[in-house]
C-alpha cells in the first residue's frame, strides 16, 4: 500500500503542474482546431507521443506534461481496470501471473518517474491480462475516468495542504474519506468511490490557497485512445479496406494529435468516434452463459440465513425467521462460473467472493472477505 501511495502521489503532480500549465495557457492562447490527417495505417501499440502520429501544430497550447508521463499513467489505470475483472479460475495461468510481476516492475519504475521505462512493462501488463478478460466487459465503466480524475487530484491536494491546517476537521475527515474512496477505486466501484473522493476534494481545496484539480478530460481522453486501439487490433483483415475502417484511421489520427497538444477535451469525440467505427467491424460477443447450478435452498443456522438458489444462477438471501429478504445478488455476480455441483462468484457490494458446492444432500459453502484473510466455512443441509 505504501509503493501504491508514493507512486500516485508522482502521477499526481505530474498531472497537476499540467492542470496549471495549461489553463495559464489557454488563458492567453485561444487553441486551434487540430488539422485533418492523412490516411495512414497507425501502429498497434504506439503511445500518445509516437513518431507515426502526425505532427502537431506549435500555435496550439502546450501541457506542461510529458509525453511519456501521460502513457504510462493512463496505462496504469488500464491495468487496474483490468485486473479487477480476471475471472478467478484464470489466476492460475501464466499470462497472468506472468503479468502480474511485469506490473510490479511497471509501477516501481513509475513511482520513481521512470516514466519511458513504465509503459513498455505496462502495456505488456495490458496485452497478457485483456487476452483474459471477457472481450464484452473489456472497457473501462463511464465513471472510472471521473474517479481516477478525483483520486490523483485528491492525491495532490493532500501534498498542498499547509501543516499548520492540519490539525482542523476539514482535513481529519478529508483524511477518512478519502481512504474510503479509495479503497473502493482500487476494487474498481468507481460509481461508489465517486462521493467519497468527490467529498475529498471539497474539503481539502477550501484549505489550499490555489487548489490544483486534474480535468476529467485529461483521463477520458486516454482512455478512449486505448479503447479504441483495442478494437482496430482486432479488425478482421478483410474489412480493412471498407470505409468505416480507413474512417476510423482518419479521426483516430485527429484524436492523437490533440492528445499531443494537450487539447485533451477536442480528442474526445474523433477517439470516441474511430472506436464506435471499429468496434462495429469486430466480432466482439459476450462470453457463453455458464453451467446451471442445481435449484434449491440452505440455511446457514450460525446466521440464520436461508439461501435460495434459482434458475440461471440466481442467488438470493432471506432471513430464516421472518422470510424477510436480505439480499438479492441479481445483475451484482462477477466473474460467475458454474459448472455442475459448483457455483462461485464475487459481488463488489457485499465484498465478497463465494464457493457453493453441492455433495449429496449436503451444500459446502465459503466465503472470503475483503476485510479479513480469515475465511468462513459452513456445511449446510441442501433442501
Amino acid at each position: 500500500m505504501k509503493k501504491i501511495l508514493v507512486l500516485l502521489t508522482v502521477v499526481a503532480l505530474v498531472f497537476c503542474s499540467f492542470s496549471c500549465k495549461t489553463s495559464e495557457s489557454a488563458a492567453t492562447e485561444p487553441a486551434e482546431p487540430a488539422p485533418a490527417a492523412e490516411p495512414a495505417q497507425v501502429p498497434a501499440e504506439t503511445g500518445p507521443a509516437s513518431e507515426a502520429a502526425p505532427a502537431a501544430e506549435p500555435a496550439a497550447p502546450q501541457a506542461a506534461v510529458s509525453a511519456e508521463a501521460y502513457d504510462a499513467a493512463i496505462l496504469y489505470l488500464c491495468d487496474i481496470d483490468l485486473r479487477s475483472k480476471v475471472p478467478e479460475s484464470k489466476k492460475n495461468v501464466e499470462p497472468w501471473t506472468k503479468g502480474v510481476q511485469i506490473f510490479a516492475m511497471g509501477e516501481q519504475c513509475l513511482a520513481n518517474g521512470l516514466y519511458a521505462e513504465a509503459i513498455p512493462a505496462l502495456k505488456q501488463v495490458k496485452k497478457f491480462w485483456s487476452g483474459l478478460v471477457d472481450p464484452a466487459d473489456i472497457e473501462i465503466a463511464e465513471d472510472g475516468s471521473k474517479a481516477y480524475a478525483l483520486l490523483i487530484t485528491d492525491f495532490a491536494l493532500q501534498g498542498q495542504v499547509p501543516e499548520d491546517k492540519k490539525t482542523k476537521e476539514p482535513w481529519t475527515k478529508g483524511v477518512q474519506i478519502f481512504e474510503m474512496g479509495q479503497g473502493l477505486f482500487y476494487r474498481a466501484m468507481y460509481t461508489d468511490s465517486l462521493a467519497p473522493l468527490g467529498q475529498t476534494k471539497k474539503f481539502w481545496s477550501g484549505l489550499c490557497e490555489n487548489p490544483v484539480e486534474v480535468p476529467e478530460e485529461a483521463i477520458k481522453a486516454g482512455v478512449l485512445y486505448y479503447e479504441a486501439q483495442y478494437y482496430r487490433d482486432r479488425v478482421p483483415e478483410d474489412k480493412k479496406t471498407k470505409e468505416p475502417y480507413t474512417k476510423g484511421v482518419q479521426i483516430f489520427a485527429m484524436g492523437e494529435q490533440c492528445i499531443q497538444k494537450g487539447l485533451y477535451a477536442d480528442a474526445i469525440a474523433p477517439l470516441a468516434q474511430a472506436k464506435k467505427f471499429w468496434k462495429g467491424l469486430c466480432d466482439i460477443q459476450a462470453a457463453p452463459a455458464a453451467g446451471a447450478f442445481p435449484q434449491g435452498k440452505s440455511v446457514d443456522t450460525n446466521w440464520n440465513a436461508k439461501w435460495v438458489f434459482e434458475a440461471d444462477n440466481n442467488v438470493k438471501l432471506y432471513d430464516s425467521e421472518t422470510g424477510a429478504l436480505i439480499y438479492d445478488f441479481a445483475g451484482k455476480q462477477k466473474d460467475l462460473k458454474a459448472e455442475g455441483n459448483k457455483l462461485s462468484f464475487r459481488c463488489d457490494e457485499t465484498q465478497r467472493f463465494y464457493v457453493f458446492e453441492r455433495k449429496g444432500d449436503v451444500i459446502e459453502m465459503d466465503i472470503d472477505r475483503d476485510w479479513t484473510d480469515e475465511e468462513y466455512h459452513i456445511t449446510m443441509s441442501a433442501e
